[in-house]
């Protein structure tokens, strides 16, 4: 497998596209924010979103941290197949389809994964839900996967089934197919193939 180099056009790029397609709501009763902060230089990066509804001070932050480069190892095939087990998403297929390396479409899916956990979150604290009520109803299955990895088994499909895992899935899954070609241009433009993997 190929290793790709990342930077943070990537971050940019699929971030304005949210944007120009609408996926965050404009008319929440504070301030949204969605950025990238870099950390370490031009290529270690984090997506960070934070909201306020000052009317109930209320506030969520989060960050999702990248290293600069991307390759598809053990846990990522893992992935793959839970995905096409669930939702008949065959990332390799397409990859083949559009003329893509798969790495580019696993780039595009883990980014938009993200994206789809913010979206969820955010969504969630407009519509006045609880976020602690969602990590609590979801905590035994995530240590349940935890569980089953220290024994050496194979938690993937478990935990793609989990709640937020599963939401963010569709919604990179959706996004992805709505909107392929801008995000191959996107990714193409902004990411150099280093070397390569052995998986």
């Amino acid at each position: 497998m190929k290793k790709y180099q990342l930077n943070k056009g990537v971050i940019e790029g699929i971030l304005g596209l949210c944007g120009d397609e609408g996926v965050f709501r404009k008319d929440f009763p504070g301030s949204l924010q969605i950025g990238f902060t870099e950390l370490y230089g031009d290529n270690i990066f984090s997506i960070h979103s934070d909201i306020s509804r000052y009317s109930f001070f209320t506030q969520a932050e989060f960050d999702i941290c990248y290293a600069e480069n991307y390759f598809i190892d053990e846990s990522e095939e893992k992935m793959f197949k839970a995905l096409k087990g669930l939702h008949d998403f065959d990332i390799y297929e397409m990859a083949n389809d559009y003329g893509v390396d798969v790495e580019i479409l696993g780039i595009m899916f883990s980014f938009l994964h993200e994206i789809g956990h913010a979206y969820e979150y955010l969504t969630m604290i407009h519509d006045g839900k609880s976020l602690n009520e969602l990590s609590e109803r979801t905590k035994p299955l995530y240590d349940e996967v935890d569980k089953l990895e220290k024994k050496g088994m194979d938690g993937s499909v478990l935990y793609r089934t989990i709640t937020q895992e599963r939401h963010a899935d569709i919604f990179a899954i959706t996004f992805m197919v709505n909107n392929i070609y801008k995000l191959i241009d996107i990714v193409q433009n902004n990411v150099e193939v280093v070397g390569l993997e052995e998986v």
